[in-house]
């Protein structure tokens, strides 16, 4: 078994600052997303081996929106994406989709 190490309180405190600071640049609420999820959606973020950090919104049985981490990018900055993502799937009724296919294409949802 692997043993971790453990993190000091000076450790502790500088990564909530650098959250923080990351949070404050990130313009955004999520109200949207919240609402998707209070009318019956779902989103979930996941580690996916040889994609990396994947962020999937689901709409009854249906997948709408596949987004992959950017390098550099931070959590906040992903789940804000996926917000505008799950406004446009279902605004067009297409599937935002970066995981299946180029980050350009998307394709008709069903």
């Amino acid at each position: 078994m692997a043993r971790r190490r453990q993190t000091s309180d000076d450790e502790l405190a500088r990564a909530l600052s650098e959250l923080s600071e990351l949070a404050s640049k990130v313009p955004t609420t999520l109200a949207s997303l919240a609402a998707f999820v209070a009318d019956g959606g779902s989103f979930s973020v996941d580690s996916v081996p040889s994609f990396g950090t994947v962020a999937a919104a689901h709409m009854k049985e249906s997948t709408i929106a596949m987004l992959r981490q950017h390098p550099g990018e931070s959590m906040l900055e992903l789940l804000d994406r996926l917000e505008f993502a799950i406004i446009e799937a279902i605004a067009t009724g297409y599937v935002v989709d970066e995981v299946n296919a180029p980050p350009t294409k998307k394709s008709r949802r069903k």
